[in-house]
């Protein structure tokens, strides 16, 4: 599932972070409404990125809760077939589903350190502009 997701969000978090690099730039030349403009325009930007990562904590959480409701399921009172079909399941559904990009996991964790990251990196320009 993660390959089908793959570009799209490894393109969506790499222009993100490009987008927001050259806002903070923008903001910290800028005076009066244009500041105010770009300052709207970098909130734009972190909620396009918390979307995502907001989307794959929740896959993450529900596909681990899928393995607890199959396990509830009254599963053994069915015939073999349909048993087996359940436990492979529930095996299936202990590592639970990731929106994985290639240098980390689409999640609100990510979306923190996106933040932390960006905050040290504003500190150090605003030491040279």
């Amino acid at each position: 599932m993660s390959r089908l997701f793959l570009q799209n969000v490894f393109a969506s978090f790499t222009i993100a972070a490009i987008k927001i690099g050259i806002a903070c730039i923008t903001v910290m030349k800028a005076e009066g409404l244009n500041k105010l403009i770009f300052v709207w325009y970098s909130l734009g930007i972190l909620t396009e990125i918390y979307l995502y990562s907001y989307g794959g904590t929740q896959l993450m959480e529900e596909s681990e809760k899928l393995s607890r409701t199959a396990y509830d399921f009254p599963w053994y009172r069915y015939r073999k077939n349909v048993r087996q079909i359940i436990q492979m399941m529930m095996l299936r559904a202990q590592k639970p589903s990731r929106v994985d990009v290639p240098f980390f996991e689409a999640s609100v964790v990510t979306f923190s350190t996106i933040l932390r990251t960006a905050g040290s990196y504003v500190a150090l320009m605003q030491t040279f502009l």
